[in-house]
Formats: structure tokens, sequence, C-alpha cells
């Protein structure tokens, strides 16, 4: 059995550097001698030809010393599309928590201009009665309670649940307003 009397690791590295021209010739003819002992490091040391002129022969890119205007550049594009999205969300949040209160204060309006003229009312009260009576066949053909078909509650619940969707809206908007951004530093 055949026993190293070197290190593998500190070889192969004095190898890649004679092949990078690092070490001077009398070295690397030592290295080289080393490289007669050992079949493992031999091995490994023809994958590192291998590579090497493989990327010897490869076009070479050569990339601008500063990227980072580019880099920049695409964090202030990623910033611009948060922003947008931000104000999308903020403008659905807000038409979704104001369709339930304009549909409360159009009933109130309603409510109070049928008041004042008693022939509407009695028509408005009939259509609200057959729609009602409508809704409650609905309701009940579902087994659901009668007591849900209070005129309140749909409304309320719409209001409340757009406003939590708004306020988690709002905390969202402030946490993402409030990241700190590499542009403006």
């Amino acid at each position: 059995m055949h026993e190293n009397l070197h290190d593998c690791d500190t070889l192969l590295g004095q190898l890649s550097m004679c092949l990078d021209n690092l070490l001077p010739e009398e070295d690397c003819a030592e290295v080289h001698a080393d490289l007669a002992q050992c079949s493992t490091c031999q091995a490994y040391y023809r994958a590192m030809v291998k590579v090497d002129q493989t990327l010897r022969v490869a076009p070479m890119k050569v990339l601008p010393h500063d990227l980072s205007p580019q880099v920049l550049a695409l964090i202030a594009q990623r910033e611009k599309r948060q922003k947008h999205a931000l104000g999308f969300t903020l403008v659905l949040s807000g038409v979704m928590s104001t369709t339930p209160t304009l549909v409360v204060l159009l009933g109130l309006v309603i409510g109070l201009w049928t008041s004042t003229n008693p022939g509407i009312l009695q028509s408005g009260v009939d259509i609200a009665i057959s729609v009602a009576h409508t809704i409650e066949a609905l309701f009940l053909a579902l087994g659901t309670v009668q007591n849900v078909l209070s005129p309140w509650i749909l409304p309320v619940f719409a209001a409340l649940a757009s406003m939590f969707i708004l306020s988690l809206t709002i905390v969202w908007a402030r946490r993402v307003a409030l990241m700190p951004s590499p542009v403006r530093a």
C-alpha cells in the first residue's frame, strides 16, 4: 500500500499556483516531482489542467468595474412598482371601506325622503315588503334563521370587514413606506 508523504491539499494548491505561473520554475519542478508520488493528486491535477485549458480558450467578458448604477436603477424600479401597488391597494381598500357606509347613508336618505312624501313611502314600503318576503323565502328555504333578515346586519358586517381590510392595508403601507432604501442612503 502506498503512503502519501505529503499533504494533498497543499500539493494541489501549489499545482494550481504553477498552472497560474505564480511559482518560480524550480519550485514547480519540485511540486511536479511530488506529484509523481501520488496517484490521487495526479487525477486531480489532470482535471485541473483540463479546466485551466478550457478557461484559457473561453472568451472573456469584461464587466464594468462599478455595477452600482445598474443595481441602484433596479432597486429604484422595484420601489416604483411597490409604490404603484401600494397606491392601488389603498384606493381599492378605500372604495371597499366606503361602499357599505354609502349604502347605509343612501338608505337613510331614502328613508328621510320617503317619510316626507307619504305616497312614495307607501310605494317604497310595498317594494321593500315584497323584497323582504322574497329574501325571507330564500333564507327560509336555505334553513337560515329569520332574525338574520335584519336590514342592518349585512351592511354593518360589510362596513366592519372593510374597516378591518383598510386597517391591514394601512399597517402594510406603513411597513413598506418605512423600509430603508439603499437608493436614499
